[in-house]
Order: structure tokens, then C-alpha cells, then sequence
């Protein structure tokens, strides 16, 4: 699903997507990030029935090479 709304996936994938990778990537901050603040940016595609495909770490401001890779795997779970 595009931000723009452009997109074709229902929005109850979408959110099902969002939960998803969410939660996965909170996981790895509590294991990873140290408390430490910082910008974290990933793009993915949300599928119908709430699949993510293409996931994708953009930025890691502030946090280190370990929290990235961590990040990159739980959002292409």
C-alpha cells in the first residue's frame, strides 16, 4: 500500500502488516537499542491478508550496524 493511498490492499491488511512488523521491530530495540533515541525508517509493501514483502531498512539514525540488521530481518519475516 502506497502512503499516498494509491494502493491496492485492503486497509485491514495494511493494518495487519503494521502489527506485524511493529511488533517485531519493537523486539528488536528492546534487545538492541539500549534506550538510545534516533530515527529509524523502513519501507515494506503490505499484501492482501497482511503479508509484507519488500522490506527494506532506509535509515538508522543514531543507532548501530547490529539494530539495523536485527530490524531487516524481523520486517522481512
Amino acid at each position: 500500500e502506497r502512503v499516498d493511498g494509491a494502493g491496492s490492499a485492503p486497509d485491514e491488511s495494511v493494518r495487519a502488516a503494521m502489527r506485524a512488523v511493529g511488533s517485531r521491530i519493537a523486539q528488536c530495540y528492546e534487545q538492541r537499542g539500549g534506550g538510545r533515541r534516533g530515527d529509524l525508517h523502513v519501507s515494506f509493501s503490505a499484501q492482501d491478508g497482511g503479508r509484507v514483502s519488500g522490506a527494506q531498512v532506509e535509515r538508522t539514525g543514531g543507532f548501530d550496524a547490529a539494530l539495523r540488521e536485527c530490524v531487516q530481518r524481523a520486517a522481512a519475516e
